[in-house]
């Protein structure tokens, strides 16, 4: 399954804004599900589903993801398990830039915070009459951004100027990696190896290029048959 980098709305609170430190303590990530145009989407917060590495490598804080306008940088990101969040210090920067971040922050005028991660491997649950639940099991946050409006996660896979692709693992409950087949509505299914007849591959591949089409124009009907 191929995935795009992914967003996720967070509010920091204008008291946690420390001016004379120049740093603000935040959460950037819950379970909290987020309707998908996949389905459910559920980041798992065990320490062993989450790699703090990108983080706590001088990440950016960043203002609308922009890479080209830079606030700070996270000093220490962490997972909190007992609430499952995942939580983290800034740092602002002592440019006008930052400063005027800091300030907005401290004042609630930027009250919202989103955090840009990449899905390494799900784990789905399905339960007939409810959305399939795609639980993130190996996930990386890459930076954190001050934004002025929250995203609308049910849009799509990414923020329309991301064009980077990663390879997402899709596993069940019990372990076994699950396929994407375009052959059904969205098209999870275990095919467990098994070789598929010859139209059904024509059929796979002329559905998966229309699949293909209809992520990046974020059209959600049904493939037709």
């Amino acid at each position: 399954m191929k995935t795009k980098k992914q967003y996720r709305n967070f509010q920091v609170r204008k008291e946690d804004v420390n001016i004379e430190d120049r740093t603000v303590d935040l959460s950037f990530s819950s379970e909290e599900p987020v309707s998908r145009w996949f389905g459910q989407e559920i980041l798992d917060h065990k320490k062993t589903s989450v790699d703090m590495s990108r983080l706590n490598n001088g990440a950016p804080f960043l203002v609308n993801h922009s890479t080209d306008d830079l606030a700070g940088v996270v000093e220490k990101g962490r997972i909190d398990t007992a609430e499952r969040k995942g939580r983290a210090k800034i740092r602002f920067g002592k440019s006008d830039r930052a400063t005027e971040v800091m300030n907005d922050m401290a004042d609630g005028i930027r009250p919202n915070i989103s955090v840009g991660y990449v899905i390494k491997k799900f784990e789905i649950t399905e339960e007939e009459g409810k959305d399939t639940v795609y639980r993130a099991v190996n996930w990386i946050p890459l930076e954190i951004s001050s934004v002025p409006v929250p995203a609308d996660h049910s849009v799509g896979v990414g923020r329309k100027e991301e064009t980077q692709e990663y390879e997402t693992e899709v596993v069940n409950v019990e372990g076994e990696q699950l396929v994407r087949s375009e052959q059904d509505e969205w098209g999870v299914r275990d095919i467990k190896g098994e070789e598929k007849p010859e139209e059904e591959k024509t059929l796979s591949k002329k559905n998966k290029n229309i699949l293909r089409l209809k992520e990046k124009s974020l059209f959600l009907s049904k493939i037709p048959a």
